[in-house]
C-alpha cells in the first residue's frame, strides 16, 4: 500500500472528477437467429434472417422439415413454422 501511496503522491491530483458507478440494468441483446419449428415432429431449427430469405426465394416458402421428409414422402412432409424465441 505504501508503494501505491508514493506513486499517487508522485502523480499528483486526479485531472478530472472521479468515476461514479451507476446501477444501470444491462439490456440483453436479442438473438439474431430466428426459431423455426416443424408442426409435425416438433423439430426445432435456428436460422439467420439472411438464410431464411435465400431459402424462401429458392423454395418459394419456409424450408421443409428434414426429419419428416427423410422417407421422401412429400405428402406427409411439413414446412417449418417460425416461432417466437423463448
Amino acid at each position: 500500500m505504501l508503494r501505491l501511496d508514493g506513486l499517487a503522491a508522485t502523480l499528483g491530483p486526479y485531472p478530472h472528477p472521479g468515476l461514479v458507478p451507476t446501477m444501470k440494468e444491462k439490456v440483453a441483446k436479442g438473438s439474431r437467429l430466428k426459431k423455426l419449428q416443424c408442426p409435425g415432429c416438433e423439430l426445432t431449427v435456428w436460422a439467420t434472417e439472411k438464410t431464411l430469405r435465400e431459402v424462401q426465394e429458392a423454395q418459394g416458402g419456409l424450408p421443409w422439415c428434414g426429419v419428416c421428409g427423410v422417407d421422401k414422402n412429400w405428402d406427409s412432409m411439413e414446412r417449418l413454422v417460425e416461432k417466437a424465441a423463448e
